[in-house]
């Protein structure tokens, strides 16, 4: 088993909109951020699973509520 080498966030904003963000797991730093809100969860995720990160999922830990 891979360990996870970074975290996926699903967030709210200050306007109620979702928000991702993923941060490396060792040290915490910001590496990505959508650079939109979503008014509903499925469409933030909907998004994440339409983009090409340039890392190898099988190390990503995925947190949303």
């Amino acid at each position: 088993m891979k360990t996870k080498t970074h975290r996926l966030q699903a967030f709210r904003d200050n306007a109620e909109e979702w928000r991702w963000r993923l941060r490396r797991i060792r040290g915490g730093q910001i590496v990505a951020v959508s650079g939109e809100g979503y008014t509903r969860m499925h469409d933030l995720k909907r998004a994440v699973n339409e983009r090409r990160f340039p890392l190898d999922w099988s190390r990503i830990e995925v947190a949303f509520p």
